[in-house]
């Protein structure tokens, strides 16, 4: 470097650390007429002039830098953050993807470009791969596949005829002990449907906790299982919905088995190696491309799904596309069944997915005959027809115990409590689990025999919802708060010393799926006092003890024989021991992967007809709202086709303005002229809409800003069995369309009916008029 130029960069550098911008950009401009080839150079240039406020200038500064050199991560990522504060979140997204796959420990650079993905940013799938590739963290786990076999096995054989005659016996046997294990390891062809698990909601449970409850315990130890099972692991697959671009991404099966065994290594969110891999997962999601399901490829969900609002509109794509059949696990239908034991937005939620699950499911995996029976029910309420055959149960009769952990004994020092010195009773702390009656028969206890002869009470979960009479109890009675020891975020190994240590368990819940407490307390030998509601005594056979809700005595009453008759609980735990033979978790996952294999051999997927609309009714495409279910009720979602669809809201659903698509039947006769009125919504501000029904001649319009105006259309319809594809536009209204911001136009529904349907006509019209049936978002108006 020249004396001069040093001068230059030194005075510009000065400048810049004084934060004096307008004067670093014009030294670091001195400098670069002497040496223009300095990238470095280039990029500082680039920070002076965006800090100056010159960002069209900043821009080209650091396109000259990449010019030069365009393998540097560090360029491409201030040309992101450069876009990004111009709302340019497509380009900002490109560039921090260049940036993550140049230089994995640009972090900047993953999160740039994970916020401009949540923000709607498109990529391109060939960029995406190459960052996700480049910022993978290597796995602690090597899957072993056929190529790397062939070249161990060949390795091995090298190794055994180097090793002679004289060599060691020992190490003789063991290299051809390791060359006949390899094609044990190599895992074999996928024979039967390719099985792909949803865990959506196990990802997203993972956001705020860590250690698995019942339904994400389940998710965790069948996938576990299947894919470190060299039989079953060919034929899986896991996915999850990503909720920004709506639509399923894959997850690697590393990354799940990593995280899935750090998640039941204990419940601290913030130790390291737990956030190192969840934030690995999340950028691995969000990089990933829209994952292209296997054809003719069963969707297994596992968990749950009625919060994700456009599920069912990317079923029926996948449907389509992929031929994908979709099977959801049903662990229970309490919201519908005991709506008074959950709160008023997961009651919603769930009506709102029971509405349209009948609609697109394939077939139904519940984990109880219970269930299966509660499932039937809500279809007959609906009059929805689910052939028997199509709804299997798979148990969860399965094995709780984790052989080889350590540490667990610490947990009964650290709260004071000594072997066989209490109760366990494990559930989520909410009013289904029946914690105040378990509570009112402590109380009888404590004043009957005191507390130095009445076990303890130790509940292991985290707080639930409608709890309040729990808590109030507790407060109420400081001799039975004293008796109570309330415990969460127990790991793995602590919780089975509780089980191993404890008198006997309690799991008195008034409305089960399956009870997963009551098995894992059979596992752990133990004898289970439970209700004998619902799914319960399918968990417990008869190898537990049993009494009636709402029988205060009797609970009481065989807390006290469980808590003081030493040889009667004696008896009972040799029988558990003799007789209770808990099923490895590859045999449930085995069970559901022979499920498939039976509806596909019979055919269970059907070709798909497009919906049909009910002449002269307004269908809503409005996100339900309703708290129960009832005959003919249904989700009309169900006519939105195609990726133009936002999630539905209260009063409708967005439209983008790139195109979206209703498409329905109307078993009408071909040729019947039709009349078609369709609601459009433009929130926030004016849309200009263009609107084409098939064979028909487009039409076109406008809409005020937070105003409600309803578009008629007339068409013929094309046979009773004939879709009709409806197609709607948008255009911005008097601002610039390259802001950066996503252009939507709302839609509150549509109605259809014969043209000379004069009374369908009629009572639609006097509808709007009235307002009676809600179809005014917030503060809208009529146009």
């Amino acid at each position: 470097m020249s004396e001069a130029l040093a001068e230059r960069v030194a005075a510009a550098d000065a400048a810049r650390d004084a934060r004096d911008w307008t004067r670093a950009a014009r030294l670091y401009a001195e400098a670069l007429e002497l040496d223009p080839t300095r990238d470095d150079l280039w990029v500082q240039q680039g920070h002076a002039l965006k800090e100056s406020g010159r960002r069209d200038a900043a821009e080209s500064a650091y396109r000259r830098a990449l010019a030069l050199r365009p393998t540097v991560g560090d360029s491409w990522m201030q040309l992101g953050h450069l876009m990004s504060l111009q709302d340019r979140i497509d380009e900002a997204a490109e560039a921090y993807a260049r940036a993550a796959s140049l230089d994995r420990s640009l972090s900047d650079a993953v999160g740039g470009l994970r916020g401009a993905l949540a923000r709607g940013a498109v990529v391109p799938d060939d960029l995406r791969r190459e960052a996700a590739r480049a910022v993978r963290p290597p796995s602690r786990r090597t899957r072993l596949f056929s190529a790397d076999a062939a070249a161990l096995s060949g390795a091995f054989q090298e190794a055994l005829d180097a090793l002679g005659d004289d060599a060691p016996r020992d190490a003789v046997e063991a290299v051809r002990a390791g060359l006949e294990a390899l094609p044990r390891l190599a895992p074999s062809r996928a024979e039967g449907p390719i099985a792909v698990f949803d865990v959506s909601d196990l990802i997203g449970y993972f956001a705020h906790s860590r250690l698995p409850t019942g339904i994400q315990r389940v998710q965790i130890e069948v996938l576990s299982a299947l894919l470190n099972d060299r039989r079953t692991e060919p034929r899986t697959r896991v996915c999850a919905f990503d909720e920004t671009r709506d639509d399923w991404v894959g997850v690697p099966p590393d990354m799940f088995l990593d995280i899935a065994e750090a998640a039941l290594g204990g419940g601290d969110l913030t130790e390291p190696g737990w956030r190192m891999r969840l934030a690995a997962l999340r950028t691995e999601l969000a990089l990933a491309p829209a994952l292209d399901f296997p054809t003719g490829a069963w969707l297994i969900n596992l968990g749950t799904s009625w919060w994700l609002q456009n599920y069912f509109l990317k079923v029926r794509e996948a449907q389509r596309r992929f031929g994908v059949r979709y099977v959801p696990f049903v662990h229970d239908m309490i919201p519908v069944m005991a709506p008074e034991h959950c709160v008023q937005p997961l009651v919603r939620d769930f009506v709102s997915w029971a509405l349209g699950v009948f609609a697109h499911a394939d077939a139904f995996l519940t984990n109880s005959e219970a269930s299966r029976a509660d499932l039937l029910a809500v279809a007959r309420r609906l009059g929805v027809e689910v052939p028997p055959d199509r709804v299997r149960a798979v148990r969860l009769d399965a094995d709780f115990r984790k052989p080889g952990q350590e540490g667990g004994d610490s947990v009964l020092e650290r709260h004071g409590l000594t072997p066989g010195g209490f109760m366990l009773f494990v559930s989520t702390i909410e009013s289904r689990k029946n914690h105040v009656e378990a509570l009112a028969a402590l109380q009888r206890m404590l004043a009957a025999h005191g507390p130095s002869r009445t076990p303890k009470l130790v509940c292991v979960g985290g707080k639930g919802w409608l709890n309040d009479a729990v808590f109030a109890r507790l407060r109420s009675d400081p001799a039975l708060a004293r008796h109570v020891l309330i415990l969460s975020g127990v790991p793995d190994a602590g919780l089975d010393h509780l089980y191993r240590t404890c008198r006997f368990t309690l799991y008195p819940s008034l409305y089960e799926g399956w009870g997963l407490p009551v098995t894992e307390s059979l596992s752990h030998g133990k004898v289970v006092l439970a209700s004998n509601r619902s799914s319960v005594p399918e968990a417990g056979g008869d190898l537990a003890v049993y009494f009636q809700p709402g029988d205060l005595d009797g609970l009481t009453e065989a807390m006290e024989r469980l808590s003081f008759d030493d040889g009667w609980r004696g008896l009972l735990e040799r029988r558990i021991r003799e007789r209770f033979r808990p099923r490895p978790w590859s045999e449930l996952g085995r069970d559901m992967l022979a499920a498939i294999d039976d509806w596909a051999a019979a055919g269970a997927a059907s070709p798909r007809e497009w919906p049909l609309a009910v002449p002269g009714r307004l269908h809503r495409l409005s996100r339900s709202l309703a708290l129960g279910i009832g005959p003919g009720d249904s989700a009309d979602e169900i006519f939105r086709d195609g990726p133009g669809w936002a999630a539905p809201e209260a009063w409708g659903c967005r439209a983008l303005a790139s195109g979206a698509d209703l498409v329905f039947r109307l078993g009408l006769p071909k040729g019947t002229p039709l009349r078609v009125h369709l609601g459009l919504h433009a929130p926030g501000e004016g849309r200009a809409y263009g609107v084409r029904l098939d064979h028909c001649a487009a039409t076109t319009g406008h809409v005020l800003a937070d105003a409600v105006r309803w578009v008629v259309l007339d068409a013929v319809a094309p046979g009773p069995d004939g879709p009709i594809r409806l197609r709607l536009t948008a255009a911005p209204d008097g601002r610039d369309p390259h802001r950066g911001e996503r252009v939507e136009i709302g839609v509150i529904g549509f109605m259809v009916c014969a043209a000379d349907d004069l009374t369908a006509r009629a009572d639609f019209q006097a509808g709007i008029a009235s307002g009676g049936w809600g179809l005014q978002p917030p503060e809208g108006r009529l146009a």
